[in-house]
């Protein structure tokens, strides 16, 4: 059977370019992880004096429902919670996709995450902390609250938790048929142009 090559092309093609999209096609990212965690470190707010000593970061690549995200998780540090003393980490998700798309923060060990109306300073989520015991919020901060200067560096989490079963993504229908028609508006490009220089060397052989 003869192949037909500017079909084979477009058949490729689409299946890369939409698999890149959506994300169920493992391509790897082509950027520097940790300048997507210090570009997107929250706006951290505490209560006066009543700020971290530490915070750390982890970085992890989701294959989500609406392609790839990357997560980064930051760790906040305190010696203490409320009046006992001890260690105190209080972790953030931020979870970026063509900006911040959602912020996951933990309540009383129960996670919470924000999709919509996420509060930013920049491109960069707001966190405030509630005194003593340090419960991370996405929300203004109040007459008391002091914006904390801060460097976080990368680091192994002090818990194991995995991102990508906390959010990966609202699934959106709209989205996909959008990456599907660009996908096959790419792939016929490619396609028209193998044919063109496949032509062309007819001709000119």
């Amino acid at each position: 059977m003869k192949l037909n090559t500017p079909i084979l092309v477009f058949i490729a093609t689409f299946i890369l370019v939409h698999g890149f999209l959506t994300g169920w096609l493992p391509i790897p990212l082509v950027v520097d992880l940790d300048v997507i965690a210090r570009e997107y470190m929250p706006i951290a707010y505490t209560y006066v004096n009543d700020s971290f000593d530490e915070c750390i970061y982890d970085v992890s690549v989701i294959r989500g429902a609406t392609g790839t995200i990357v997560a980064v998780e930051y760790w906040f540090h305190w010696g203490y919670d409320g009046f006992e003393i001890m260690d105190d980490w209080e972790p953030v998700i931020v979870y970026v996709k063509d900006g911040a798309t959602a912020v996951a923060h933990r309540v009383h060990y129960q996670w919470r995450i924000k999709t919509t109306g996420i509060i930013l300073e920049g491109n960069r989520p707001v966190i405030v902390f509630a005194p003593l015991w340090h419960t991370p919020l996405n929300t203004y901060p109040t007459e008391g609250y002091v914006k904390a200067s801060y460097v976080c560096v990368k680091g192994v989490p002090p818990e194991d938790i995995d991102p990508s079963e906390i959010y990966y993504g609202e699934p959106s229908p709209q989205l996909w048929l959008k990456n599907t028609i660009l996908s096959l508006a790419i792939a016929g490009i490619a396609s028209t142009l193998t044919y063109i220089a496949l032509s062309i060397r007819r001709v000119v052989i």
